[in-house]
């Protein structure tokens, strides 16, 4: 497993300044489980020969259906076991254990140069956060976990996120979140065993958080045969043997997610193999662009419903008589002032210096605080209650800047492109 994993994690970090650290962070944690593994293999082991389908009437004298659990605290990643019975959950099993602790490694974050803290600081959190899951999820192929017959899952205390080992899905991107009958022994979902990239694929596939304006390609390969999977968005992409790039649209957010799930299921049941590729963050199409952003599935139905369409932005351009920057105009037209999400709104203006915008101007805003033809138009506010302006004649077309209300004015060296993508909290 540590191999493969650091495999990932040499080919997501390639450019990152603190590869080294994460790469090092992560092998840790992988030796603390690994040390385990014989433990946490009988554990586990002995949690199902004692709860499956056969032993329901012995176990359980509830009507409702059982899911068997491992649960862990609210943030904490140590596993107990005990079951759930359609959102009442029993006590732990004291007699089987903690089928895997928590460990005592922490990533050093102060090791490194402050302007790289944030960013790593958060990647280590997804390793620590990611690593434990796929552990669990080797060790449920390796004992053959699918063959007691009902819903095994993890379940976290508060946000009721849970990870379903059945078909190795989150919430409701699973196809047994909700079963409940005690009618069906379940059967085996997929036909081989995933790789440990697979599984970290299908780990990393969530729907909160979720950055939905990140271009996202998977490759399948079967002998001659591949198969790529994109998406950005509600929208899907489909690219089968270096062809053309065929682009639909989900409802939602959600949907596109329980798309991406089911078609990797039908992919590796039909004996394709998922693996890394280089073009995995080309853009699904040219206005597909990217930028930091926190969403959820749900979240997401709010931006979708306030989404401009394309005339209004030419009837925008055309009221104000300007020419938007191509990035800026799209962001615009995707998010409409950003009213709904308030998360990741401190950007930097140079190496050392942040400002915290208060608020994006949508549309009709844009038109009340701006006269027609300006060289500079006023897209946001700070907190500070300075407004950022872009320009947008000839001369300055897309150079960013802030006034201050003391008449103080900074340049900021960065396109609207640099500067969203230096989004924090």
């Amino acid at each position: 497993m540590k191999k493969e994993f650091t495999q990932i994690l040499e080919n997501k970090l390639a450019s990152k300044a603190y590869k080294v650290e994460s790469i090092k962070y992560a092998a840790d944690l992988i030796d603390f489980y690994e040390s385990r593994r014989a433990v946490s293999t009988q554990k586990f082991e002995n949690l199902l020969k004692k709860y499956n389908y056969e032993t329901i009437p012995i176990f359980s004298e509830s009507p409702e259906y059982p899911h068997i659990t491992l649960f862990h605290g609210s943030g904490g990643l140590e596993f107990w076991p005990c079951v759930d019975y359609e959102g009442g959950v029993t006590d732990t099993d004291e007699e089987i254990g903690t089928i895997i602790e928590e460990p005592e490694i922490w990533f050093p974050i102060d090791d490194l140069h402050e302007s790289i803290r944030n960013e790593a600081e958060n990647f280590s959190y997804e390793i620590r956060h990611t690593i434990p899951f796929v552990f669990l999820s080797t060790i449920w192929q390796n004992i053959e976990g699918d063959k007691n017959g009902i819903v095994v899952k993890t379940l976290e205390n508060n946000s009721v996120s849970e990870f379903v080992f059945n078909d190795l899905a989150w919430d409701d991107l699973s196809n047994f979140k909700n079963f409940y009958s005690k009618d069906i022994r379940l059967k085996k979902y997929f036909n081989r065993n995933l790789s440990v990239y697979e599984l970290y694929q299908r780990i990393q596939l969530t729907l909160h958080p979720v950055n939905p304006y990140k271009n996202t390609w998977r490759k399948y390969i079967k002998e001659n045969n591949s198969i790529e999977i994109g998406s950005w968005g509600n929208e899907i992409g489909e690219r089968v043997n270096d062809g053309e790039i065929l682009i639909s649209n989900k409802v939602n957010l959600l949907e596109r997610l329980k798309w991406e799930k089911q078609k990797s299921d039908e992919l590796i049941n039909d004996n394709y193999a998922e693996i890394y590729f280089e073009n995995h963050k080309e853009q699904i199409h040219q206005h597909a662009i990217e930028f930091p952003f926190i969403s959820g599935a749900w979240w997401y139905k709010n931006e979708l419903k306030h989404r401009l369409q394309e005339q209004d932005i030419i009837d925008l351009e055309s009221e104000l008589k300007i020419k938007l920057p191509f990035f800026f105009r799209t962001h615009l037209r995707l998010l409409n002032g950003r009213k709904f999400n308030k998360h990741n709104m401190r950007f930097a203006i140079d190496k050392s210096n942040d400002i915290k915008i208060e608020e994006f101007y949508n549309v009709e805003e844009l038109k009340l605080k701006n006269q027609k033809s300006p060289t500079c138009l006023a897209i946001a506010i700070t907190e500070s209650f300075a407004e950022l302006k872009i320009g947008v004649s000839e001369e300055n077309h897309g150079q960013l800047k802030l006034d201050f209300p003391n008449g103080e004015k900074i340049d900021i060296e960065l396109t609207f492109e640099e500067f969203i993508n230096t989004a924090k909290y």
